[in-house]
């Protein structure tokens, strides 16, 4: 690990979102199925695109670095509505 300090300010604010979110499907019921059916929609569609663009760097030829720095630049995009701008630094660094 690089940056420990890095690291758990990435993990509060993760912990912070996860708090905020489950207190929201909590204090609305009715919508709980709709807001979990769209984070795991964000969730898949992040994953999905970093895989694409880590195989597109791979059948072009590059080494393990490059194909690591495209997946890691694809979820960094997914991610650019992440809450908070030390999260985004975070991302960014570690891709």
């Amino acid at each position: 690990m690089r940056h420990p300090a890095g690291f758990a300010w990435f993990a509060w604010q993760s912990g912070w979102v996860f708090a905020l979110r489950g207190a929201r499907l909590w204090a609305r019921p009715a919508e709980a199925a709709a807001s979990l059916t769209a984070m795991a929609i964000e969730k898949q569609r992040a994953a999905a695109e970093g895989w694409v663009a880590a195989s597109r760097a791979a059948l072009r030829g590059a080494d393990a670095g490059a194909v690591a720095a495209a997946r890691g630049a694809a979820l960094l995009d997914a991610a650019a509505d992440a809450p908070g701008t030390a999260l985004r630094a975070f991302l960014a660094e570690a891709a």
